[in-house]
């Protein structure tokens, strides 16, 4: 008897595929729903301030199946909307996850996706609660993940107050820097590889700046650009500096700028997909690197002059 993970989508029913994914989610679950998935709607309880965010990822767009497993698809996808959460000052709670799935995709890939999807979540105390799938040409990983700010303001990219200290929580341009490296057939070291394929957040330092952050903001299309949004919300100036973005390059992030001739701190201010944590205010948490500051006036600065946004502009690259 063939192993039903190894039946094409397309040789069972759309019921089947759900029952099945349902119950990879059951080691998942918590008591923190009242309604458990397989109902028409997920009903969440005990949310004060609910806050919501969406992401999706298109095959061919946003990955290649070639460079990344199922698990990493998964693992990337949840991460992109659980960061967007934290930055916001939000605990997060649930994610639905709608997909779009080719007909010659195996079973059990879409298993494995959704089960890190799930896995990842759990880490930081949400479950995946729903969703939905369908046929498509490309796969499409779709997640609105939900959250709440209990008893704190939420974190704006509007909040940025001239004096504030600019902090990094995590790392960045690895993500991107692996990401050029499997495009052009180089060497590339393998934790390059890995933060392309499945990137690390730190949630729980990201967690510890809620309390000293006037802003913050996820990392997701470069730093540059997206410091740009919080000086343009803010209405400030946010200057960086060189020398303390040389504490970010690291020895692989030197490898990978000899392999394609550029300057290893082009990766720290262009790349995405890292899901650092920008953070603003009078006092940087524990384990955040100073890498800036606010000032009177207007766009990203580096070193006394005005910086190029560069960064991922998902219509223009």
């Amino acid at each position: 008897m063939t192993d039903i993970r190894e039946s094409l989508v397309a040789e069972i029913d759309e019921h089947k595929l759900v029952s099945l994914i349902l119950d990879v989610l059951s080691k998942f679950q918590s008591n923190s729903l009242i309604v458990q998935p397989g109902d028409d709607a997920a009903v969440l309880q005990g949310l004060a301030k609910p806050t919501i965010t969406s992401d999706i990822l298109i095959e061919d767009v946003h990955f290649k199946r070639i460079w990344s497993s199922p698990a990493d698809i998964g693992t990337r996808a949840a991460a992109a909307n659980l960061a967007d959460l934290i930055a916001m000052g939000a605990e997060p709670k649930a994610l639905t996850v709608s997909l779009g799935i080719p007909e010659k995709t195996a079973v059990g890939y879409i298993l494995d996706l959704t089960e890190a999807i799930a896995a990842e979540a759990q880490l930081i105390g949400a479950q995946v609660v729903g969703g939905d799938v369908t046929k498509s040409e490309k796969l499409v990983v779709s997640i609105t993940a939900v959250g709440d700010c209990e008893n704190r303001t939420p974190i704006l990219r509007s909040g940025a107050r001239v004096g504030d200290k600019v902090g990094l929580i995590g790392r960045l341009g690895f993500a991107q820097a692996g990401l050029q490296l499997m495009q052009s057939g180089k060497y590339a070291p393998l934790d390059l590889i890995l933060a392309h394929q499945r990137p690390r957040v730190d949630y729980s330092t990201g967690k510890s700046a809620w309390q000293s952050s006037n802003a913050m903001i996820d990392v997701s299309d470069g730093l540059l650009l997206d410091l740009g949004h919080i000086a343009k919300t803010s209405n400030v100036r946010i200057s960086l500096s060189s020398n303390l973005l040389q504490n970010l390059i690291t020895s692989d992030l030197k490898v990978a700028g000899k392999e394609l001739g550029v300057e290893p701190i082009e990766f720290v201010l262009s790349g995405g997909d890292d899901h650092a944590f920008v953070v603003s205010g009078m006092k940087l948490p524990s384990g955040a690197v100073e890498i800036g500051s606010v000032a009177s006036g207007a766009g990203v600065w580096l070193d006394n002059e005005p910086a190029d946004l560069l960064g991922y502009r998902h219509f223009n690259g």
